[in-house]
């Protein structure tokens, strides 16, 4: 079993738990800053490859549709 350190209990029992909570909402917002950046970083790149490929897939399709109808016309 653990022993109690009086030291340690007085220590705990003096702490203002306003300034942990405020500590704590401040590295929250700066954790969230640093996931933010690291998501924009890693996924953001992704995404705008996926969408460009999309779009040049979309127009691909699109122009041979029209190729085959110039085919077919003569």
């Amino acid at each position: 079993m653990e022993s109690t350190n009086p030291e340690k209990l007085a220590a705990v029992e003096n702490v203002d738990y306003k300034d942990v909570i405020a500590q704590a909402d401040a590295g929250d917002a700066e954790l969230e800053k640093r996931v933010q950046r690291k998501l924009d970083r890693h996924i953001l790149p992704w995404i705008f490859i996926i969408w460009l490929l999309a779009f040049i897939d979309r127009s691909n399709i699109g122009m041979s549709s029209l190729q085959s109808d110039c085919n077919t016309a003569y």
